[in-house]
């Protein structure tokens, strides 16, 4: 969120697998473990024109799911992208055909 925030995006939409995480960051559910982090979720949150959370199935979230199976080395760093990682890209190029 900060990431996109930094980046000058005033509307985004969160797509996550974890239906439980959406339905907790969307006020649907509590869980007083993830307080801090859900606290700090929604300060950012409020720093958007438009911020949603929204669950997606894997089956619809193909290039998110294929990068969390993906294999990190264990000396690699966290890194933000400026390109689509060329593991998914033909994922993305096949979820926009399905789009139109």
């Amino acid at each position: 969120m900060q990431c996109c925030w930094s980046k000058g995006f005033k509307r985004m939409y969160f797509e996550g697998d974890n239906k439980e995480v959406a339905d907790i960051l969307n006020g649907k559910k509590a869980n007083f473990a993830a307080f801090n982090y859900i606290r700090e979720i929604r300060a950012w949150k409020n720093r958007f024109e438009v911020c949603c959370f929204v669950w997606t199935n894997r089956e619809c979230n193909k290039a998110a799911d294929t990068l969390a199976k993906e294999r990190v080395p264990l000396d690699s760093y966290y890194h933000f992208y400026s390109f689509v990682p060329f593991v998914i890209a033909t994922l993305l190029q096949n979820d926009s055909v399905h789009l139109i």
